[in-house]
C-alpha cells in the first residue's frame, strides 16, 4: 500500500544527493516525520505538483568536453555500447510537463536500437 511507497519515497528524498539538491526548498522533508500519514501528507503536499522535474543529469549535446554525456543518438560518450533514453538527457527542463517528451525519447530510443 501507500505506506510502503511512503517509506520508500521518504528514504529517497532523504538521500544525500537529493538532500543536496532540495535543501532549503519546500520539498525538503522535515526530520521529525515518523508516521505513514505524515509521510503521505508530506509527499502529496510537496512532491505531487508539476514544478519539480529534475532533468539534465546526462544531458544531450554535441560537446563531450563541456560535460555533456550523450550524443543525439543517445550514445554515451567514452562508453561503447551504452545508450540513455530517459528525461535525464534533456539539456534543460521543457516548458511543459516532461511526460510526453520523455515518452517520445523512449520510443525514439527503441527505434534506434531495434
Amino acid at each position: 500500500g501507500w505506506a510502503g511507497l511512503g517509506w520508500a519515497g521518504l528514504a529517497f528524498i532523504k538521500t544525500d544527493i537529493v538532500k543536496n539538491i532540495t535543501e532549503g526548498v519546500r520539498h525538503s522533508p522535515p526530520e521529525n516525520i515518523t508516521m505513514d500519514e505524515e509521510i503521505e501528507a508530506h509527499i502529496r503536499e510537496n512532491w505531487g505538483g508539476t514544478d519539480f522535474h529534475p532533468v539534465g543529469a546526462c544531458r544531450m549535446r554535441m560537446d563531450p568536453g563541456s560535460g555533456d554525456v550523450v550524443d543525439n543518438f543517445g550514445r554515451v560518450y567514452r562508453i561503447q555500447g551504452l545508450r540513455i533514453f530517459v528525461s535525464s538527457i534533456f539539456p534543460e527542463l521543457t516548458h511543459s510537463n516532461p511526460t510526453g517528451p520523455a515518452m517520445k525519447v523512449g520510443l525514439r530510443g527503441a527505434e534506434l536500437i531495434l
